[in-house]
């Protein structure tokens, strides 16, 4: 895959889904910076029980198509 401007951000994977509430999960990426701004740019993605459902099934087909994970 090209490296388009892409920028590698460190972030803890535990801490991108939240419980909000007991419909919806959030999904919190990592601060984003952004020129011009001052601060970075904070993304939220409230996800539904059908969203998070499809999400996970697309996960595991994919995850069926990457190399083994290492031992």
């Amino acid at each position: 895959m090209a490296n388009h401007g892409e920028m590698r951000v460190e972030f803890d994977p535990q801490r991108l889904f939240v419980l909000q509430d007991e419909d919806t999960v959030r999904l919190s990426l990592p601060p984003l910076p952004v020129d011009g701004r001052a601060e970075p740019l904070q993304i939220h993605l409230d996800l539904n029980v059908e969203s998070v459902e499809l999400a996970i099934e697309r996960l595991v087909e994919l995850r069926k198509q990457m190399k083994p994970a290492p031992a």
